[in-house]
């Protein structure tokens, strides 16, 4: 089963996003920070890490470039930021896709089975739930 953590300080929409990923069959834990995520990957390594740009305590982009030194898991920038910029230097640092936020949790899961096909990890099961238009 593929693990997943989701990186996001908006409590609601982290919540979803577990819950619906987990109906989907993956294994799937929440972090508000990049602190709680760096305790949440002591517990055990990710396959793939959804992860916000703006966070309280570091940016995604500098938790994105130090993943990247030190594992081959799969980074989807889940964000808000939207310019062309933002989404350059994210690719740059290692993000594998750089989503912007509203998303379709069906789209954030297609990425997922994308990245985990060229991985040659195993998917789950696609279960549709949607919630507050994502």
């Amino acid at each position: 089963m593929a693990r997943i953590v989701v990186v996001e300080d908006e409590a609601d929409l982290r919540d979803d996003l577990v819950e619906y990923l987990e109906r989907c069959g993956y294994e799937v834990r929440g972090a508000a920070s990049g602190s709680e995520l760096d305790a949440v990957l002591e517990q055990g390594t990710a396959d793939v890490i959804i992860l916000d740009v703006n966070l309280p305590d570091e940016d995604g982009f500098s938790i994105a470039r130090r993943i990247r030194t030190a594992s081959n898991a799969a980074i989807i920038m889940l964000t808000a930021r939207s310019s062309l910029i933002d989404r350059v230097i994210g690719l740059e640092l290692g993000a594998d896709v750089y989503l912007v936020k509203p998303v379709n949790f069906r789209e954030v899961e297609a990425q997922i089975k994308a990245l985990l096909r060229r991985q040659g990890s195993e998917v789950g099961l696609t279960l549709v739930y949607e919630r507050h238009g994502f």
